[in-house]
């Protein structure tokens, strides 16, 4: 049964800004480029003071929004407060592994999926084929076949190292998905299961996309060279960073150091400096995610879903997401001086995975790794 959480108390979680580069351990490097270009103003084609999203004000009214959240996704603390006051709509959340999971509440919309659980939700006749009737998602965002879907940020799902731990210990952590399945590393990547996690899931299809007809042989030689394999709590729970907002710059040295996770992360496991993110994707290794809002295939609140669509996109909510770390609001004038610039950069030619991929292949993809 996933988790409720009800507009009554909100922590603010506070973050140190700092104007240093970060620095990272010794024999790692980040991508010189941000790994997404900001959305621009088409009157002058550079970022703007104003929102560039094109998002109406979002409708007012009253009731409740049941909302499922995905499990790998970050909502900022604040953001069911602010939509309250800004709407007069109450967020009610329920937390599930995957879009497949059953939610304990009736369902109103689908937030924090990226695009292959959608395709999946599609599949299962669990969402609107409806467009909604305020908002559009917005340019080079939207699904084919699922109008309702509404992208309102990003968030990469990239393999992660934790830069403490390897610099502790004196080591270099992989360059690559090759690097990563040798002997060396390989023990020291704990996988979220594939058939039950998104993160598993994600890596899954990294393989499978980038290794295509030699999918199943890297699974296997990665598996004969130490890749453990477990369900997610344990998976995260062993790695010497997890997933917690709280990370420590104490490197764990009975953990292990690589995972897969939202790039996210970085933005949120930091030093208590301020100047040093704890984690850094492995080059080559990062699936682009965006991460959408969807409506239910019967919503009881449909002014509530078409008012949270609309505030998701509003400057307000993107520059939560931004200060928060929680993902990459889509609005790029939200970006200055926060956690999300400042620490969350990766490959700046990530993994696409399409349509035609999931429908065609991501069942064996994810299957290769029972």
């Amino acid at each position: 049964m996933g988790k409720q959480l009800r507009t009554v108390a909100i922590v603010t979680v506070a973050f140190v800004a700092s104007a240093c580069t970060p620095s990272i351990a010794p024999g790692t490097t980040f991508a010189t480029d941000p790994f997404y270009t900001p959305v621009t103003s088409e009157k002058n084609g550079t970022a703007s003071s104003e929102n560039t999203l094109d998002a109406p004000s979002p409708r007012t009214g009253s009731g409740e929004v049941h909302v499922v959240l995905a499990e790998s996704a970050q909502l900022p603390a604040e953001f069911p407060q602010h939509f309250s006051q800004a709407t007069g709509f109450d967020l009610i959340i329920d937390t599930v592994a995957t879009v497949d999971s059953d939610p304990s509440t009736p369902v109103d919309a689908y937030l924090g999926f990226d695009n292959v659980d959608m395709y999946h939700a599609y599949s299962r006749n669990l969402v609107s084929p409806d467009a909604l009737e305020d908002v559009a998602s917005p340019e080079g965002t939207g699904l084919a076949n699922i109008p309702s879907a509404i992208a309102y940020a990003r968030d990469d799902m990239c393999v992660m190292a934790d830069t403490q731990w390897y610099a502790a210990n004196l080591l270099t952590p992989p360059a690559s998905l090759a690097e990563l399945a040798s002997a060396d590393n390989a023990g020291r990547f704990l996988l979220p299961d594939p058939t039950t996690s998104v993160e598993g899931r994600s890596f899954a299809y990294l393989v499978g996309a980038t290794q295509k007809e030699s999918a199943a042989q890297w699974v296997t030689g990665a598996r004969n060279s130490g890749i453990v394999v477990l369900p997610r709590d344990e998976a995260l729970a062993r790695w010497s960073v997890g997933d917690s907002n709280a990370v420590s710059a104490i490197p764990s040295s009975g953990a292990q150091p690589l995972s897969i996770a939202p790039l996210s992360l970085s933005a949120r496991a930091y030093t208590n400096t301020g100047t040093e993110t704890l984690v850094q994707p492995v080059p080559g290794t990062c699936i682009q995610r965006p991460l959408y809002l969807v409506m239910s295939a019967q919503p009881s609140n449909v002014d509530g879903v078409e008012s949270l669509a609309a505030y998701l996109l509003g400057k307000e909510a993107q520059k939560l997401f931004a200060d928060e770390g929680a993902a990459r609001p889509l609005e790029g004038s939200v970006l200055a001086g926060t956690p999300i610039e400042k620490f969350a950069i990766a490959d700046s030619d990530p993994v696409i995975i399409t349509d035609t991929m999931v429908t065609d292949s991501g069942d064996q993809w994810v299957k290769a790794w029972k």
